[in-house]
C-alpha cells in the first residue's frame, strides 16, 4: 500500500500590532523558518505574511498581503 506524501501548510499570521499568531499543521524540524520569518516581520511593514511550505521544507511561497 503506497503512502503519498502530505503537503503540510504552514501559515504565519503576522500582525502590525506586534502580535504574532502562528497557525500550523506541521512544522517538520524547521526552527530556522520561524527565525527567518521573524526577520521578515521586522524588515517588512506588512499586516499579513503568509508562507506556504511544502512537505519537503525547501520550497516556500511567500505571499505578502
Amino acid at each position: 500500500m503506497e503512502v503519498s506524501k502530505r503537503n503540510y501548510v504552514t501559515v504565519f499570521h503576522i500582525y502590525s500590532d506586534n502580535y504574532i499568531l502562528i497557525n500550523y499543521l506541521q512544522i517538520y524540524k524547521r526552527p530556522r523558518l520561524f527565525l527567518m520569518f521573524t526577520v521578515l516581520y521586522i524588515l517588512l511593514p506588512v499586516n499579513f505574511v503568509f508562507i506556504w511550505c511544502i512537505s519537503t521544507g525547501y520550497q516556500c511561497v511567500i505571499s505578502i498581503v
